[in-house]
């Protein structure tokens, strides 16, 4: 067990030192959110929303941020659990880490915290609930398996597939930006923090373009080894292009390259209240694995 009182310690200005991102690869929790390094530097305004719990040993048990640099409808943040240690006394943690993101939260310039009721905060509802959280929405964790390439329709005239480039970069942003706006539990990062992503993954990508124009969007990470899950980590089409079946070819064209690399299986996440996608994912075999709701409290600005 961790030795008590656990506390925030404060965290550097400038890049994130090798000691963090190398504990939490050593301790990542199962739903670890984003690759570390990238994330706790463009996902979070600053270090200020970097959450380095440790223990009265000065020992880190566990590093959460809030995700505050990216743009919502709700005007939301989201509490990012990155990693714990095996040993960390929970209640503990969960109390440390909700009160700090909540003053951070009433810092900055989002206005609502949200957190998946998930790792730590699984069936933790009715606490959250007393600490003035809501049920807001519930998101489903859908697979299914990846026996062999599907087959990918062909794109409507005058439609190609392209890798992200210079040339369609903003295009690529804003499209993202238009479809997964309005979705519960998106967020977009800023332009540059997406472009950067999208240069430095460009084979995880792939576009649907009309011109420089992009109609259509994927983005899909392959297993860690030969036979694991892949996921789908993001797909959706411009909303001027309602109605094409690009939602169908974009799916099958994810599970293709998928397969390509490797992986005996596909995920994705999806909001449960997405019914239209819902429909287009269980048309391609995916089901529903397991379902987390995400809590909501608004946060006033701190006085």
């Amino acid at each position: 067990m961790t030795a008590l009182p656990l506390r925030r310690r404060p965290v550097p200005p400038g890049p994130v030192d090798d000691a963090m991102i190398g504990f939490i690869e050593a301790h990542p929790v199962p739903t670890t959110p984003f690759e570390p390094r990238w994330g706790l530097s463009r996902l979070v305004l600053g270090p200020g929303s970097i959450i380095d719990a440790v223990d009265a040993d000065g020992e880190r048990v566990a590093v959460a941020a809030v995700v505050d640099a990216c743009t919502n409808d709700a005007n939301a943040a989201h509490l990012a659990l990155l990693c714990l240690h095996p040993d960390s006394d929970s209640d503990a943690l969960v109390a440390l880490l909700l009160a700090e993101a909540e003053a951070i939260t009433a810092a900055g310039p989002r206005r609502r915290l949200e957190i998946d009721a998930e790792d730590l905060f699984a069936e933790r509802g009715a606490e959250l609930e007393a600490r003035g959280f809501h049920e807001a929405y519930r998101m489903h964790l859908m697979r299914r398996p990846l026996d062999a390439p599907p087959p990918v329709p062909p794109l409507p005239e005058g439609l190609v597939w392209s890798p992200p480039t210079e040339a369609t970069m903003r295009s690529q942003h804003e499209a993202v930006c238009r479809a997964m706006g309005p979705v519960p539990g998106a967020s977009v990062p800023d332009f540059e923090s997406f472009a950067a992503r999208a240069r430095a993954m460009v084979e995880h990508h792939g576009l649907i373009l009309r011109g420089d124009a992009v109609a259509g969007f994927l983005r899909v990470h392959p297993p860690q080894a030969p036979g694991g899950e892949g996921d789908i980590a993001l797909i959706g089409r411009h909303p001027e292009h309602r109605g094409g079946k690009l939602g169908d070819i974009l799916v099958a064209e994810s599970l293709r390259r998928l397969h390509a690399a490797g992986a005996g299986s596909a995920a994705l996440t999806v909001a449960a209240a997405n019914d239209a996608a819902l429909a287009l994912y269980r048309r391609h075999g995916f089901s529903v694995s397991e379902t987390i709701p995400v809590y909501a409290k608004d946060v006033p600005a701190a006085g």
